[in-house]
């Protein structure tokens, strides 16, 4: 029997290696294509989204993690037609607070992010890894695995740059209305980035998105939540998609 297609987007500044365990358990039943921010040749948010389009040649299911999930989004919401559904984790229709989303970080305190990266990339990012591990019994464990694959995995400037500048730009809320693909978001219930007031938020602009939320997740509830992630994906796949 032929594997269902499925394309994985990491986050900000990680690159697929991020999702380690969670693709070992993937490709048990699909076909993954993995999304890898370190070939990315442009600065162009268009550019890239037709890339991605080009990378499906079937319909797919399509996950994103933070900044993975708001690409997803715009893929799933510019090309239907290819893409069986959508499946987004701690992620968000709009990254930064503003009049009409009160649910994202204060823009100061992004653009101060934005200015410490210039200054000192590794301080930087240290501190990030620290942010998104906090809330999980394990955080040590889950920033012990972050820092090693940095080591190993890093990526350029220039690309932390412009893609730091796609999750300020990216405005998915009035989109998310009219998404018509099957589609479930994933949160953790501890996520400093990502509060649980978003998980309402995203229903009422649009109830036939399906949401849940792991006990006691940071940021990244996928690296110890890898077999309770498939087991989602695969319930909600069987559920939704003939």
């Amino acid at each position: 029997m032929e594997k269902t297609p499925l394309m994985l987007i990491p986050g900000w500044s990680f690159q697929p290696v991020i999702f380690k365990e969670l693709t070992k358990e993937l490709n048990l039943y699909f076909s993954v294509t993995l999304c890898d921010w370190a070939m990315i040749n442009t600065d162009d948010l268009d550019a890239f989204l037709k890339i991605l389009q080009n990378q499906l040649k079937k319909p797919s299911v399509i996950v994103g993690w933070s900044l993975g999930g708001l690409i997803a989004a715009e893929l799933a919401s510019r090309c239907p037609e290819k893409s069986l559904a959508l499946i987004t984790m701690a992620s968000t229709p709009c990254f930064l607070q503003s009049r009409q989303w009160q649910w994202g970080v204060e823009v100061e305190w992004f653009e101060l992010f934005q200015k410490n990266l210039t200054k000192d990339r590794e301080k930087t990012l240290n501190q990030f890894d620290f942010l998104i591990t906090q809330g999980h019994s394990l955080q040590k464990t889950d920033l012990r695995w972050i820092r090693g694959f940095r080591r190993e995995y890093s990526l350029s400037f220039e690309c932390l740059q412009s893609t730091l500048e796609w999750l300020k730009t990216i405005n998915m809320i009035e989109k998310m209305t009219k998404i018509s693909v099957p589609y479930l978001a994933l949160f953790g219930e501890n996520d400093l980035l990502i509060p649980l007031q978003v998980v309402n938020q995203l229903q009422l602009l649009n109830s036939n998105i399906y949401t849940y939320i792991f006990e006691e997740g940071s940021h990244v509830f996928f690296l110890q939540n890898a077999v309770q992630c498939l087991q989602k994906i695969q319930e909600f796949i069987r559920e939704n998609i003939q």
